[in-house]
């Protein structure tokens, strides 16, 4: 969030001549050139599916999709919108019939279960190895995964990559 930390971090891109820049993706470097930073030279990495997880994916010849919403959720991380995923959730829940029907987990950070709405809760999974989120992942029929940042997160490239129905959002230039 835009703070004393963000201006210290806006700052120190601000030395194009003393600046080697290294992103993990081109959609992160379009945005810093989007916004006018300049660096002295500039290297783009492009996002690889974790091998653990291209391992786990590989073994599964049909993905065997149950009713379970897979939730990326990290609370105390602002900029993964966590209150906005709740509220779309509470909706949800109030709103669909079928609610009732579905698992809802959230992998990424550990909290108490989260009542969404008659027959529905948020159960936290809390950090898991790469071993059984590549479970869950194989398991889930839809991911939500919000990212309020041109970062491009990964989570919901994974849970696509698993063949994952996923709500994710846009962000700046970052579609994704």
């Amino acid at each position: 969030p835009w703070s004393d930390r963000y201006a210290l971090a806006d700052a120190s891109y601000r030395h194009p001549e003393r600046t080697n820049a290294l992103f993990n993706t081109g959609i992160l470097a379009g945005f810093f050139e989007r916004e006018g930073y300049r660096f002295a030279s500039r290297h783009e990495l492009e996002p690889r599916l974790n091998p653990t997880l291209a391992a786990a994916r590989s073994r599964i010849e049909a993905f065997s999709k149950e009713r379970v919403i897979l939730v990326y959720g990290r609370p105390s991380v602002a900029r993964n919108a966590f209150g906005l995923i709740l509220a779309a959730l509470k909706l949800w829940a109030r709103e669909y019939p079928g609610a009732a029907q579905w698992q809802i987990v959230s992998a990424g950070e550990a909290f108490a279960p989260i009542e969404l709405g008659p027959g529905s809760t948020l159960q936290s999974l809390g950090k898991l190895s790469l071993e059984e989120y590549a479970q869950w992942l194989a398991r889930s029929a839809v991911g939500v995964s919000l990212m309020i940042s041109p970062h491009p997160s990964y989570p919901p490239l994974e849970m696509a990559a698993s063949g994952i129905q996923v709500l994710s959002n846009r962000y700046a230039n970052k579609d994704l």
